[in-house]
C-alpha cells in the first residue's frame, strides 16, 4: 500500500515537473519574441520618426504625417496560430470615397454567382486577384492606378491582404502570417512602407473656394433622420451637397446621403443652434 502511494506521488511529481517545464519553455519563447519585436519597432520608430507605445501584448508604433496620423501594430498570435499585421491612418480632412479590397476567395465567387459583381479596374491580373467594391468610381480608379496596384501587389505577396478606406479611416491588414520574428519583421517593413505611400496619395474631399466647412450650426426642431426615422439628437452630420441631416452613426452605416437624388458621400458636423 505504501509502495503504491509512493508510486502515485512520484508520477504526480514527474507530471507536474513536465508541465512546469513546458510552461517555462513557452514563456521563454514568448518573452524572447516580445523582446525581438520591441527591438524592431525601435528601429522603425527611429527610421520613420515615430513613437512607440506599449499595447496589450505587443508594441504599437504611432506616426504623424502631413495630413494624417497612423498606427502600426501586430495582432496575435495570442489564442491564434497566425499573426495579423495592421496599419491604420486617420486623415485630418476626409478621404473622398469608400473602397473595400480583399483577395478573391470562395465568398467572393459565391457573391458573383448570385449576381453581386465587384468593381473591375481593367487590369486582368489584378481584377483576378482581388475583389473590389467602392464608390465613387473616380475615387476607386484614382486609388487603384498603376502605382497603387503595384503597392498592393507588393504587400499582397506577403500574406492575406485586405484594404478598407472610408472618409475617416484607412486600414491595411496583412493576415495569415506564419513564421519567426525575422520573417514577420520583413513583412512589417513592406506593409509600413507601402501603406504610407498609399495614405499619402489618397484624394481628399474637394475644397470649395479654398475652404472645407467641417461644422455647421442649424435648427434641429421637427426634424428626423431619413435612415432610422427617429428624431435627431446626439451627434448630427449634414450632407455637404443637399444639407440633409443624419445621425452620425446612421451616415456611417449608410455610407452616403440618404436622399435618393443626391447620394453624396461628403458630410460635415452639424451643431444645434442655440
Amino acid at each position: 500500500m505504501v509502495a503504491r502511494t509512493l508510486l502515485y506521488f512520484a508520477a504526480a511529481v514527474i507530471t507536474l515537473s513536465f508541465l512546469v517545464l513546458v510552461v517555462f519553455i513557452l514563456w521563454r519563447g514568448r518573452f524572447r519574441a516580445g523582446a525581438e519585436w520591441f527591438t524592431h519597432f525601435q528601429k522603425l520608430a527611429a527610421a520613420y520618426k515615430g513613437e512607440i507605445r506599449l499595447g496589450s501584448s505587443w508594441p504599437v508604433l504611432h506616426l504623424r504625417r502631413p495630413g494624417f496620423e497612423a498606427v502600426l501594430e501586430v495582432c496575435g498570435p495570442e489564442g491564434r496560430r497566425k499573426t495579423e499585421l495592421r496599419f491604420s491612418a486617420r486623415p485630418e480632412l476626409p478621404y473622398a470615397g469608400h473602397l473595400h479590397l480583399v483577395q478573391e476567395g470562395i465568398g467572393s465567387s459565391m457573391a458573383q454567382l448570385f449576381g453581386e459583381l465587384d468593381f473591375q479596374i481593367g487590369d486582368g491580373e489584378f481584377d483576378g486577384l482581388y475583389e473590389i467594391r467602392g464608390y465613387p468610381e473616380t475615387f476607386v480608379r484614382q486609388v487603384l492606378g498603376t502605382e497603387g496596384r503595384g503597392l498592393i501587389r507588393t504587400v499582397g505577396r506577403r500574406g492575406d491582404l485586405s484594404l478598407t478606406i472610408s472618409p475617416r479611416l484607412l486600414q491595411l491588414r496583412l493576415g495569415g502570417m506564419v513564421g519567426d520574428v525575422a520573417d514577420l519583421s520583413q513583412a512589417l517593413d513592406t506593409l509600413l512602407s507601402c501603406a504610407l505611400q498609399i495614405a499619402e496619395s489618397l484624394p481628399h474631399m474637394e475644397r470649395e473656394g479654398g475652404v472645407v466647412v467641417l461644422e455647421a450650426r442649424i435648427d434641429l426642431s421637427d426634424t428626423s433622420c431619413l435612415v432610422c426615422g427617429t428624431s435627431l439628437h446626439g451627434e448630427i452630420v449634414e450632407c455637404m451637397k443637399c444639407s440633409t441631416l443624419h445621425h452620425h452613426d446612421c451616415w456611417e452605416f449608410n455610407g452616403r446621403c440618404s436622399t435618393f437624388a443626391c447620394r453624396s458621400i461628403s458630410s460635415r458636423k452639424a451643431v444645434l443652434r442655440t
